[in-house]
Order: structure tokens, then sequence, then C-alpha cells
């Protein structure tokens, strides 16, 4: 089984291709002539090629609301949200790189074998991941060389309860944590308060992490094989999916996307539980849910420059849209979206600075005896 990066790393791909590139095959769903949708074809395959062959890749997801409609139906109605709250809401972020390591590409990672050891599967590629909301980090995590590093943004959470409208002091609240913690996790506590990172050797215990981990939440009685799924997703999709030229001028290219929502959704369920049943049994209710889905497409926008992909947009309006009939009325969000921002050449993932003397690894070898996470096999001292 592969570890969650190295999953994430082949998801980032395989997820940016399942909306973006591709889909040469579904492009004979559009309107142009056969030599404009031929072309279309190439551009995509090119530029999914030029997405595997990233030595590092980042994706920002983010909302654009410049017509105001989404912050205009988030502050209304019984449940609505602050107006600062809604502002924070429309101009946070979530970003990810992945950055393979020795020099390796994104089609290396996907291509790596499964059955690697835990530790090793850890050192494929390095991770950086981070939320931002009023200009600053709220929390960032890093993955360099198997390590772990984690980082909390306490003023800026603090001035984000502010906005919110909440009085609570969460410094004060962690000197008071830092005070009544048992010694030992007091220093962690006060580097935590003062801004440091937190480094955890993740690949020295990653096999007791692991076995902690199944035994939490055991898995499936057989392995999945994560690249023959995407494979399968991607074609289970296909014929869902209609891919047609926007616009190009000069090395630019604007695609629009349309994907049958609910026959989609339908596929996907059906081509996980023929793989691994125990994955996907999503019931009657939840089957039933989906028949309700109203008939409709997400559409979106795919934009290309050089052959490289750039951004993925999706129409929130066009998810409304598939409300059930019958339904409470959803919100008007037209012209707001969904962004992914794009970039094949991102810089390298590195260990972070200011990192806390802490020795994070004793600690979590103590709770990994403390929950029996290490029963069955020794813990490195």
């Amino acid at each position: 089984m592969s570890t969650p990066h190295v999953l994430l790393a082949r998801r980032l791909t395989a997820g940016l291709c399942l909306f973006a590139l591709p889909l040469g095959a579904a492009v004979g769903c559009g309107q142009a002539a056969a030599a404009k949708k031929q072309d279309v074809g190439s551009a995509l395959q090119k530029a999914s090629a030029n997405l595997r062959a990233s030595g590092s890749t980042s994706v920002t997801i983010h909302l654009d609301d410049a017509s105001g409609a989404l912050k205009k139906a988030s502050t209304a109605g019984a449940d609505a949200l602050k107006p600062a709250q809604a502002d924070l809401l429309t101009g946070g972020t979530i970003s990810i790189t992945i950055d393979p390591a020795a020099g390796k590409t994104l089609q290396d990672v996907q291509n790596a074998d499964p059955k690697l050891p835990t530790a090793e599967q850890l050192k494929l590629a390095n991770v950086a991941f981070s939320v931002q909301a009023d200009g600053g980090d709220v929390a960032q995590l890093r993955i360099v060389a198997g390590d772990l590093y984690v980082n909390v943004g306490l003023q800026k959470i603090s001035d984000i309860a502010k906005l919110a409208g909440s009085s609570t002091d969460v410094g004060a609240q962690l000197d008071d944590l830092a005070a009544s913690a048992p010694e030992q996790f007091q220093p962690l506590v006060t580097d935590v308060r003062a801004g440091k990172w937190i480094k955890l050797p993740l690949a020295e215990y990653a096999d007791q992490l692991k076995a902690l981990g199944n035994r939490a939440a055991p898995s499936p009685s057989a392995a999945v094989d994560t690249q023959k799924l995407d494979a399968d997703l991607l074609a289970a999709v296909q014929p869902f999916v209609s891919v047609s030229d926007a616009s190009g001028n000069g090395t630019e290219r604007v695609l629009d996307v349309k994907v049958q929502a609910r026959q989609a959704l339908k596929a996907v369920l059906s081509t996980v539980k023929a793989i691994q049943p125990a994955l996907a049994d999503p019931g009657p209710a939840q089957a039933a849910a989906i028949d309700k889905i109203a008939d409709g497409t997400l559409n979106g926008q795919v934009f290309l420059d050089d052959d490289h992909l750039k951004k993925i947009t999706l129409d929130l309006q066009s998810a409304v849209r598939l409300v059930p009939p019958g339904a409470t009325p959803a919100p008007d969000l037209t012209g707001s979206l969904l962004t992914i921002d794009v970039n094949d050449a991102a810089g390298e993932v590195t260990v972070p600075k200011d990192v806390s003397p802490v020795d994070v690894g004793a600690l979590v070898k103590q709770l990994l005896g403390t929950f029996g996470g290490a029963r069955g096999s020794s813990v490195p001292s």
C-alpha cells in the first residue's frame, strides 16, 4: 500500500488529468471541426506529458468571487456568515507542492513500486502543504527526506478568530496548556507558541505508525493497485466528458470542459467497486442520492500556455444547477469560480528554518508504546 503523500502525488497528477488532460478521446463530443478536435487533443496530450515530466508541481486552490455572488449568498439566510468571515472564505487558499526526490519526475513517482517499504515511499517525493487566510499562513506541513515538519500560525489563527467576532485569546490558552502539560511536553508547547516548526523523523517510525493506523482503520482485504485504479477511473468518466476549443491566441489556449455529473459519479462508483468492493459500497441511500442529482453538467475551463497546464476553473453556478429538483432553492452563484492554479515548474520543497530542537521522536515513541503502536515490532531508540 502506498503512503498518503505518495498517493497524493499520484492523485495530484491523475486528479488534474481527470478534468483536464488525457481527454483527447473525449474531444470528439465537441462541436469543432475534425481538424480542430485533433489540434485540441494534441494540446491536451502535450500538457499531460509536460505535467508528468515535471520535477516539481504545485497547485493552489482558491475561490474567485468577482461578482460578489458567493459572498452575498454566504452572508444571507439562517446560517449566515458575518461579512468578515465571508471575506476569509473567499480570500483563503490551499496550496500543495509535490517535489519528486533525487531528480525524478511525477511520472517516476506514479510508477514507483507500491511494495516499497513505507520508509522508502516517504522519501520518493518531498511535499509541502499550506492553508492561508487573511494574508498569512494558518497551518503548514512539509515532508522532506522522510521527515515531517509542522508549523501552526497561532497569531494568524488568533487574528482570524477576532475577525470572526471571537474574544478567545488563543495565545493565553496555549500558555495555560503549557503550564498544565506533563513536564516532557512543556518545551514542545512552548516552541509551538513561539511559532517554531516541529520536526518528526517520520520514516523512522513509519512501520509503527502504519501498524497503529491499520488497527484504527483496518485495510481492505486485498491491496489496491492505485495506478490501475487511476487509469480505470479516467477511462470510466471519458464518455461523460466533452472538451471544446474556446479560444487560442499565440501559445495560450482556453478549453471548455463539461462533465455529465450524475453519469460520471455512477461510473466512478462502479469502477471503484469493481476493483475493490470494500472501498466503495455506497448503499441504497447514497446510490439514490446520486440518482436524484439533476440532469446537467459541471462546467469549467482549462487554461494552457505553451502546452503547459496553467489553470483549471469550475463554474460554481453549474454545480448549483445540479441540486435535486424540489430541494431547497440553491443560491445564485453566477460568476463565482473554484480555481486551481497550476505551476509545473515549482521550486523545490526544502527543510524549513527555525525548527524546534525538541526531540519529538522520543515523545512519539512514548505515545506509540502507550497506544500499542509498536506491538509486535521494535521501536527505534
